[in-house]
């Protein structure tokens, strides 16, 4: 079994992604940066799931930081990664 981890950024706000290659298929694992909370986690099976739990997974996070952050937050977030 293969597992990669790592961060990345979306929309300003930094998450944890856990990617591990199993028996079944390819696990994700979405959470936050400083909490064990789970906002996505999905088992793929073949690249044709690929698309969909890309967009799946950015709604879970565009309603994950909507909730869990504030304006102000989601506002400076914006401006410190502004192009």
């Amino acid at each position: 079994m293969r597992s990669n981890k790592g961060t990345f950024m979306y929309k300003g706000f930094k998450f944890n992604k856990n990617i591990e290659l199993t028996y079944k298929g390819v696990t994700l694992m979405v959470t936050p940066l400083s909490e064990n909370e789970i906002i996505y986690q999905e088992i793929i099976e073949s690249e044709h799931e690929l698309e969909f739990v890309a967009n799946e997974s950015l709604r879970y996070l565009d309603d994950w930081i909507e909730t869990n952050t504030t304006e102000h937050e989601r506002v400076f977030a914006k401006l410190i990664y502004w192009h």
